[in-house]
């Protein structure tokens, strides 16, 4: 009887050691796919706010060149509304930017939560699996 229920013990804890290691498989693919996810993330972002630079610089250097034209046709009549249409689509761009840098912050700050909440779901499994 006891050869019986220590047998039967064993195949209990055996069932248990493999489910464990499934969910341990589970979560930890889990995981990488969500650590994956936030490097595409950040990559991206990153590319939209290099993106963002280049167009920024595009447009200091059309604005240097205004500035340098300004100065070699002083006897020409100012550009008021071009100056103040680049000035309107500069300042877009600044809150574009700000907005976008919001945006990326809170993405981040989602996927940490994410994060957290998941390995604290895991934990909580793998103690209920180790009790």
């Amino acid at each position: 009887e006891n050869v019986n229920r220590n047998q039967k013990l064993e195949e209990s804890l055996d069932l248990m050691r493999e489910e464990f290691e499934s969910m341990e498989d589970y979560w930890q693919h889990k995981l990488d796919g969500e650590r994956k996810f936030y490097e595409e993330q950040l990559k991206t972002n990153e590319n939209q706010f290099k993106e963002l630079e280049n167009r920024m610089k595009e447009y200091d250097e059309v604005l240097i060149t205004l500035d340098e034209d300004k100065q070699d046709d002083d006897d020409k009549l100012s550009t008021i509304d071009e100056t103040s249409s680049l000035e309107y689509q500069v300042h877009e761009w600044e809150e574009e930017i700000s907005q976008l840098k919001s945006k990326l912050e809170h993405q981040n700050k989602e996927h940490k939560d994410q994060i957290l909440n998941l390995e604290s779901v895991w934990n909580e499994r793998v103690t209920t699996l180790e009790t």
